[in-house]
């Protein structure tokens, strides 16, 4: 037998082998893409836990039912909040929803309150902008590391010193890994 046969044998015998370990190999897990909070604000009662100002208008995006959230206001900050249970695990979050500009716009935030404070971690909340004037998808641009046991707030705020108003829909808060 010639040296490249044998080699060739043993290429045989032995890679079935080496590949049959492979199989041993644990595979990350997929990505959560868990929601945890979603509202379309199609009724009254969709708006019970929230506090503030909150109404209901018969505007809505093409996919969103008949009616959303109205936000109005003014300097004073949030207009409207819901407080969420704490997870008891740490979590990473992020939120869309569909948002209208009936003004000067307004904005979402989702914010983390952990029960002592993480000085390694400055920014406890995310926020998305509502500039619009047309229905619009937004998704916030980065993600929010909740800690274990933190209080969570969304809350939605529309105006500053100058008075304003959004509408929003559809709004999920998203638990990704």
């Amino acid at each position: 037998m010639t040296n490249l046969s044998l080699l060739s044998l043993l290429i045989l015998l032995i890679g079935p082998v080496s590949f049959r370990s492979c199989d041993n190999i644990i595979t990350p897990p997929e990505p959560i893409n868990e929601i945890i909070y979603s509202n379309s604000f199609e009724t009254v009662k969709d708006t019970v836990g929230w506090y503030g100002f909150i109404g209901i208008s018969n505007d809505a995006p093409r996919t969103g039912g008949t009616h959303s959230a109205y936000v109005a206001g003014g300097c004073l900050h949030p207009h409207t909040w819901y407080n969420l249970k704490a997870f008891k695990q740490d979590s990473y979050l992020m939120i869309k929803c569909w948002g209208k500009n009936l003004s000067n716009g307004g904005g979402v935030e989702l914010e983390a309150v952990p029960e002592v404070s993480i000085p390694e971690n400055p920014k406890r909340y995310i926020f998305i902008t509502i500039s619009d004037k047309f229905w619009r998808s937004y998704q916030s641009d980065s993600i929010l590391f909740c800690p274990a046991n933190s209080k969570l707030i969304l809350s939605m705020s529309s105006g500053g010193y100058v008075p304003s108003s959004m509408l929003v829909d559809l709004i999920e808060i998203i638990r990704v890994k």
